[in-house]
């Protein structure tokens, strides 16, 4: 499936790639990585942005957004599921993400990108969810790793 989806092979190395797509059943996961947690969720956010379409966009409007939960790990599922909301509910395409404020329960991200048009925007695949179904965020001194099941 990700195949059909992403045009060519799944890209498997982490140090060359901030984003990893993951063949998972009927449903797609991302592995993001970054120096620090928040430019873990900033490539996560990319990635799911990168699943979405088929071609770019612009960075025409900006928005904060802003998520309180008890755990990091809820605040991951929270932040993908708000991204998709955004898309559905409210037709805001983001296109990059900025993370602004992190702690362990709270998260404020700038995001950047445009309203989506059916007429500009192809849309590459419909996520319906970020699940909690083998989730993961691991943190050391040297390095960040965020994986999420997405529900397609």
């Amino acid at each position: 499936m990700l195949k059909d989806i992403l045009g060519g092979d799944v890209v498997s190395n982490l140090t060359k790639f901030p984003v990893v797509y993951i063949e998972h059943t009927s449903d797609i996961g991302i592995r993001a990585s970054g120096k620090t947690l928040e430019e873990a969720l900033e490539n996560l956010g990319y990635g799911v942005v990168n699943l979405w379409l088929e071609d770019g966009g612009e960075l025409i409007e900006e928005r904060e957004i802003e998520i309180n939960a008890d755990t990091k790990e809820d605040l991951v599922v929270a932040f993908v599921n708000e991204l998709i909301y955004l898309l559905e509910g409210e037709r805001f395409l983001t296109l990059k993400c900025k993370v602004l404020k992190l702690t362990d329960n709270h998260l404020k991200v700038s995001l950047k990108g445009e309203r989506f048009s059916p007429e500009k925007h192809k849309l590459a695949i419909q996520i319906k969810a970020c699940t909690y179904h083998n989730l993961k965020v691991e943190q050391n001194e040297d390095d960040c790793l965020i994986e999420v099941i997405l529900d397609v």
